[in-house]
């Protein structure tokens, strides 16, 4: 149970179709406070003036994996832990090449995601 005295995680969750709004409504269910972005609409910059904790990008494609890269590699935001939503094992491993600290295959269960956004997981 969450208290005043300890500080709620912040997640910046980017989508790309407005009707995938489950993961921001399960983190808020989790205890985290929820920044959304639309993808690729400037979620860099959100990203360096939010610092959230996490970042879960939705349905990772070949094209996005240059989004990965950029941020892992700017100074404001290359430790903020970046989880990637995939569909399909081959985006896994260029995911994880490009910078990705986890990810969670698509459909996503609600155990699976808990597990990966909990703050002891980031290690």
């Amino acid at each position: 149970m969450q208290t005043s005295s300890i500080k709620k995680q912040t997640a910046l969750y980017v989508y790309d179709f407005v009707s995938v709004l489950i993961v921001p409504h399960l983190l808020r269910r989790f205890g985290w406070n929820c920044i959304t972005a639309v993808y690729k609409d400037n979620f860099l910059e959100i990203a360096a003036a939010q610092q959230p904790d996490i970042i879960i990008l939705d349905q990772l494609s070949d094209s996005d994996l240059e989004f990965c890269r950029q941020l892992k590699n700017d100074e404001k935001t290359k430790n903020i832990r970046l989880i990637v939503v995939t569909f399909g094992d081959e985006n896994i491993s260029k995911a994880i090449k490009a910078g990705a600290d986890g990810h969670l295959n698509a459909p996503v269960s609600i155990l699976d995601f808990q597990n990966i956004i909990q703050p002891e997981s980031f290690s």
